[in-house]
């Protein structure tokens, strides 16, 4: 929608939050539109003129609203970009029409739609997800692997540069702490996938210098491995409660108890244990994903066999 006029009224900070305004608009026989008011003690007033005739958007124009659409709505959950995606295409479909008819008056209303829709999508209500604790255990969890990292890699004479890597874990959390604070879902959500990917990064250096002086056998590397499976889900489980998504909690909770039950099979066949756990935490990383509204998921059934009951 065109925005015809913005009255901007300076009142004391004193004023508390929801003051009554009073409004009066009037219009002469020359369009003339006056618009008087007052918010508690202070009166204002103001002439609004129509806003000049719309230009047809040019292609360029479309597409740019096209991209700006398609950067917005990757970020909200699955449920929501599927009211947002059929009702921009309804619109646009409408505009595509008019446009081709010939009816300028229908293609500009039909384009102001799918601006308004844009719009709305892109501001921001109630919390960022996921929740800032999340956050903050991810980037505690990249120091931690940083540091253990670079310890192990001493040890084994291994090159590592710890200063760096910790510059880098810090760069993204000042970014994702201001991305919080303005509640820009994008930028927090582009932090936090750069952590991920420092994250893996350090496991999988931790990883090389282990391969060359762990001495574990498979079954305590298999312990490690449901360890550390078993804490990716409690977090999961938490995001999940936080926004409502029962389904996925006891998803979640489901993969807790089979990590439990296979924690009991991992001395008899810690190999064979291991496979498991790699497909629960594929299915948590998939979990994830859903919550964060990363990609569209059309199939939200549950992956997870129960366990519990295996000999």
């Amino acid at each position: 929608k065109r925005k015809i006029k913005e009255i901007k009224v300076p009142v004391p900070s004193s004023m508390p939050k929801g003051t009554p305004v009073e409004l009066n608009v009037q219009m002469n026989e020359l369009s003339l539109i006056t618009v008087k008011g007052k918010i508690g003690d202070v009166e204002f007033d103001a002439a609004v003129e129509m806003p000049s005739e719309r230009e047809m958007p040019t292609d360029e124009e479309v597409q740019s609203l096209e991209r700006a659409f398609r950067d917005a709505v990757a970020y909200l959950p699955a449920g929501q970009k599927n009211v947002a995606e059929v009702r921009y295409k309804t619109a646009k479909k409408s505009f595509e029409a008019a446009a081709g008819r010939g009816d300028k008056a229908q293609a500009i209303h039909d384009f102001e739609e799918m601006e308004e829709l844009v719009t709305q999508i892109s501001r921001t209500e109630g919390p960022i997800e996921p929740p800032k604790a999340f956050f903050d255990d991810l980037v505690k969890e990249c120091h931690e692997i940083n540091q253990y990292t670079a310890q192990a890699a001493a040890e084994a004479g291994q090159p590592h540069d710890h200063r760096e890597m910790s510059k880098a874990i810090e760069a993204q959390r000042v970014q994702g702490e201001k991305a919080f604070a303005k509640s820009d879902q994008k930028a927090y959500s582009d932090a936090i996938m750069m952590l991920e990917n420092i994250r893996n990064h350090l496991i999988g250096l931790a990883q090389k210098v282990m391969d060359v002086k762990d001495t574990r056998n498979d079954y305590e590397k298999t312990a490690d491995h449901i360890k550390h499976a078993n804490g990716e889900a409690s977090k999961m489980s938490q995001f999940a409660a936080a926004q409502g998504r029962k389904d996925l909690q006891d998803e979640v909770e489901q993969i807790k108890k089979n990590l439990e039950q296979l924690s009991k099979e991992a001395q008899k066949n810690p190999r064979g244990v291991q496979e498991k756990i790699s497909q629960f935490r594929a299915r948590l990383e998939q979990i994830k994903n859903i919550l964060m509204g990363k990609k569209e998921n059309k199939d939200d059934g549950s992956l997870v066999e129960d366990h519990s009951s295996s000999k």
